[in-house]
């Protein structure tokens, strides 16, 4: 098994010290940071800091794309259908496989731990799955109930205050929120 990174056995203070540094410095200047944490007792390379720095924008960049898309999907697809949801749960099952795939590539976990999260998030996608179903059962029930009320006022059957036109425009309101 591979040692833990410096980085990983930097305390929480200097951690977040160093987030903070590469966040304002926009992702650059690895050797003076490196050089910073010499400074502070922290023996450390500036490649060991920019693959960490990588590493951290990497994530950021997703978090804030993820919080992008979410608001974007909200603007844009507002309805009561719940396309909102399924695109969701599409990007959390995307952010999911991100971070099996990162877990997979750690190098200063072990093995045993690397089990506890992956069964963390195999019960996480399970979660997303089973929501998931429950929605679209959900929306196809909602539609064989219209469909069946529609057919029922094209023959005249149905309940007496519903006729097409009308089952129409609550289709359309209830799909177009």
């Amino acid at each position: 098994m591979a040692p833990r990174s410096k980085i990983a056995q930097l305390s929480p203070d200097d951690r977040q010290w160093l987030d903070d540094e590469l966040s304002r410095r926009g992702f650059s200047g690895y050797e003076e940071l490196a050089e910073l944490l010499n400074e502070r007792g922290i023996e450390i390379s500036h490649s060991s800091v920019h693959r960490y720095g990588q590493k951290l924008e990497r994530k950021l960049n997703a978090i804030k794309a993820g919080t992008e898309a979410a608001q974007l999907i909200t603007r844009a697809a507002p309805d009561s259908a719940d396309d909102r949801s399924s695109a969701v749960a599409a990007m959390i099952q995307t952010g999911l496989i991100e971070s099996l795939v990162d877990l997979q590539e750690a190098e200063d976990m072990s093995p045993e731990n690397k089990i506890v999260l992956l069964s963390k998030a195999s019960q996480g996608f399970a979660k997303l799955f089973a929501a998931n179903l429950l929605q679209k059962k959900w929306a196809d029930d909602l539609n064989k109930k219209l469909e069946a009320l529609e057919a029922q006022a094209r023959r005249g059957a149905g309940p007496k205050r519903l006729d097409e036109e009308t089952l129409k425009a609550v289709r359309e309101a209830i799909y177009s929120r």
